[in-house]
């Protein structure tokens, strides 16, 4: 992952920036109370690494492959893909996230070499609109939401400081995601202790791939932000036994279907709550970010308060940084409500969309 504008992993301050907004690297406080549930699930062997599909001429040809790269993108392209095997996720690479909702105010945006996530049509529309700074990275919509798992790299010149804390700065994103939905439809946010959230980092010098889980805590002060807290799960050095290659592979794989398991529960929970908040509210578009466009009897505007935001705006006391909220309410902008009978329903299929949002709008300011 290459530097942006603002503050990077490459800057001696980032560190500091992130201690200073309550995301902790290396092993700060206890470990998540989920340990011993990922523990267990990263040590479970595959049949995909079984000495009858993983020889030990394929591990000399990851070995081979491993000496001749020459690049940050050659260990992507080259090396990862092996240790990643076959995936049946939605995952980006290299992508920009350029939509969330800052967790400190001069810090570039993140760039994470590989993320998995899930696609935006599996999350109910109306809990995308609601939460889509916080959970949608992109500004292109299509692009997988909630990521919770992560990959850095890097090459034969890369710095092993630098990788760790792109990875915390990663996690703390996701791990923020995963609290929002989490959360979604509740006074307050759900702190349970657990880790939802993974990161890996490979460092070609050392060969060795090292797995962080990283999970959030109650604010230090009333009205504070959440913390996260990182914790390194164990380091295996991929290139000296084939024993060693497996275990480390399998423990990414493992935590790879495990993360993803995470997110399907968060989406199958907040498309539940969504009903129990919206009922009879459905999305018509939600193709234009900051606003939604709903039909029912509950689609009346109301203000939301988020749960999230910038360590600036929390510095300044705004309520944006509030720990309680009102359920039912959109944060990313105007719910534009409209009757839900026959007339307007074949008003909204045959009208041209221009007119349909003057029309709505002028409704919502009459009301």
């Amino acid at each position: 992952m290459a530097p942006g504008k603002g503050i990077s992993a490459y800057d001696a301050a980032f560190e500091e920036g992130l201690v200073d907004s309550g995301i902790y690297p290396y092993n700060y406080g206890p470990n998540p109370s989920n340990w011993n549930e990922i523990i267990e699930r990263l040590e479970q062997r595959r049949a995909s690494l079984s000495p009858a599909q993983f020889s030990d001429e394929t591990f000399q040809e990851f070995k081979m492959q491993n000496n001749d790269v020459a690049s940050e993108a050659a260990v992507m392209s080259c090396v990862f893909p092996t240790i990643r095997g076959n995936v049946a996720t939605p995952s980006g690479q290299n992508r920009v996230f350029n939509n969330f909702e800052p967790l400190r105010q001069g810090f570039s945006n993140v760039q994470p070499d590989y993320y998995n996530g899930s696609l935006p049509q599996e999350l109910d529309a109306r809990v995308r609109n609601e939460l889509g700074s916080y959970i949608m990275p992109s500004t292109q919509r299509h692009s997988p939401l909630l990521p919770n798992f992560f990959m850095e790299a890097k090459g034969p010149k890369g710095f092993s400081d630098v990788l760790k804390r792109q990875a915390t700065h990663a996690m703390a994103y996701g791990a923020r995601a995963m609290l929002e939905i989490q959360s979604y439809g509740e006074d307050d946010r759900v702190y349970d202790g657990n880790a939802y959230t993974v990161a890996a980092t490979y460092h070609f010098g050392e060969k060795s791939l090292s797995i962080y889980v990283m999970h959030p805590a109650p604010p230090a002060e009333p009205r504070g932000r959440p913390e996260f807290r990182t914790t390194l799960i164990d380091t295996w050095y991929m290139h000296n036994r084939i024993e060693s290659f497996r275990q480390g592979a399998s423990a990414f794989r493992n935590l790879q279907e495990w993360a993803k398991e995470k997110r399907q529960e968060a989406i199958a929970r907040a498309n539940a709550k969504a009903d129990v908040i919206h009922p009879g509210l459905t999305i018509i578009s939600d193709a234009e970010p900051g606003r939604v466009f709903a039909t029912g009897e509950n689609s009346a505007p109301v203000p939301k308060t988020p749960l999230g935001g910038s360590s600036d705006s929390h510095d300044q006391g705004t309520a944006q940084h509030g720990t309680s909220r009102t359920s039912g309410t959109s944060r990313v902008g105007d719910i534009v409500g409209c009757q839900s009978n026959r007339q307007d329903s074949a008003a909204l299929v045959s009208a041209d969309v221009g007119r349909m949002v003057a029309a709505l709008e002028g409704t919502a300011q009459q009301a």
